[in-house]
């Protein structure tokens, strides 16, 4: 079974997800919307295959965003020439394999952030490291007020607790003046 998705194809769609998924989370969920997505195309036997009709059977399962509707109209492009019938499958694991290679920045934070959060620390980064690194988000209860960042295999931690440990022999001497 011949694989159809090229190097130059993979480098695209990856560039398109990541227009709208900037986590490892996000990243999964589209990733399995695009495979409902095919699925429906190629293996749901009923009479015209519309791209609506193929959409609202997706919808029927996963949510979809108006952001993800503009990638599958996008990836809806590559179906016939990068996504045959007999191959998708191993096109996409070629396409998930690109996306999880990616460099990432992993946040840890105290609590589980909202999805405005997410999507404003992955544009921050996306913007001001590369539009190529993808954000893994780790809740860490132990952290109190603040995070920890994990880059290029380095730790650096900003939360209060951090910060008293660091000065505990200055906060210390503070006390018999209080």
């Amino acid at each position: 079974m011949q694989n159809n998705i090229n190097a130059s194809e993979i480098d695209t769609i990856v560039s398109l997800i990541l227009k709208s998924a900037r986590t490892e989370a996000e990243v999964g969920r589209v990733l399995n919307i695009i495979k409902l997505f095919l699925e429906q195309y190629y293996f749901v036997e009923t009479g015209e295959k519309t791209f609506e009709e193929n959409v609202k059977r997706v919808k029927d399962v996963e949510n979809v965003t108006e952001t993800d509707l503009t990638l599958l109209r996008q990836i809806h492009q590559y179906k016939s020439s990068s996504f045959k019938q007999e191959s998708f499958y191993k096109a996409l694991d070629d396409l998930a394999k690109a996306l999880y290679s990616l460099p990432r920045v992993t946040l840890h934070v105290p609590i589980r952030l909202d999805g405005v959060s997410r999507e404003r620390i992955g544009a921050w980064v996306q913007t001001n490291i590369s539009p190529t690194v993808l954000v893994s988000i780790r809740v860490n209860p132990l952290l109190v007020a603040g995070c920890g960042i994990g880059w290029n295999s380095q730790y650096m931690e900003f939360s209060m607790d951090e910060k008293i440990k660091n000065n505990k022999d200055q906060l210390f001497s503070l006390l018999p003046k209080l």
